[in-house]
């Protein structure tokens, strides 16, 4: 890992997600495993870190969203990268001045709630 770190996210439950080269042409997410005690903390790294995926420009968010897609902030591009499971780039990258958005330096996602009908 470098020293400019990204956001991060888990994978699952043993694995985090890290940006790397954050703010950079060159950034990158990373995968590394982590190692818990037995109440489930987190309490060390479980071996190196792992190429995941490319990430031009990661920042501070690091999230998944419906259907498994990656979502990262880029910065200072102002992008919304998205990466779909199993790819190793981003498939799409949005470009959130075009759409008024002036800074986007983080994120997260939220499930949609729907009422109920009575």
């Amino acid at each position: 890992m470098t020293a400019s770190l990204g956001g991060l996210t888990f994978l699952n439950r043993d694995t985090l997600l890290i940006g790397g080269n954050a703010n950079t042409s060159s950034g990158y997410i990373a995968q590394i495993g982590v190692s818990r005690d037995g109440d489930g903390h987190i309490v060390g790294s479980s071996g190196p870190a792992a190429f995941y995926a490319t990430a031009p420009n990661i920042d501070g968010g690091l999230a998944f969203g419906p259907d498994g897609v990656l979502f990262a902030a880029g910065y200072f591009n102002n992008t919304l990268l998205q990466i779909k499971p199993g790819s190793t780039s981003p498939g799409k990258i949005v470009r959130c001045r075009a759409r008024s958005v002036r800074s986007a330096r983080s994120l997260s996602y939220r499930k949609a709630s729907r009422a109920r009908a009575q």
